[in-house]
């Protein structure tokens, strides 16, 4: 129902494989560095802050309808709310993106002005950090060969 990114949104990775090694690969299976590396364009934008003492519940609603009204995002590959284990008034948004301008052009665009900042803006207090990073290594489930992407 809340669910606003593009399912099956095939990514730009291109896993070269320079040795044969099971996947996922992981530094305590295998230790030589240059054994495995990717061509990756895929981006994390992580935005850490706190909300109004005791206002979580009314925010994290706030959060689903927003994201759901924003609707599909192209390169939107995935996203998280997340709660601070031990301060309930803090937390995190992460997001995944297929490119660097993907994620910039959202974060440009009117759908985030508009429909998901001005719903949340009035929870926030104090400051809050954004981050983007570019996705080095993944592991776990699901692995990133299954992310949609192809190692061709």
């Amino acid at each position: 129902m809340y669910s606003s990114c593009n399912a099956g949104y095939k990514f730009p990775i291109k896993l070269i494989r320079t040795l044969r090694l099971p996947f996922p690969f992981s530094p305590q299976t295998y230790q030589k560095p240059d054994a495995l590396h990717w061509e990756v364009t895929v981006f994390i934008r992580i935005i850490s802050g706190k909300v109004r003492p005791g206002s979580w519940s009314e925010f994290q609603r706030a959060y689903l309808h927003a994201v759901a009204d924003a609707g599909a995002i192209e390169g939107l590959a995935g996203r998280w709310l997340t709660q601070d284990a031990d301060d309930p008034d803090s937390g995190t948004t992460i997001s995944l993106w297929a490119t660097r301008e993907a994620l910039e052009a959202y974060e440009k665009s009117d759908v985030l002005r508009d429909k998901i900042n001005a719903r949340l803006s009035p929870f926030f207090v104090g400051e809050y950090r954004t981050s983007k990073s570019k996705v080095l290594f993944a592991e776990g489930d699901p692995a990133p060969s299954e992310w949609g992407g192809s190692d061709s």
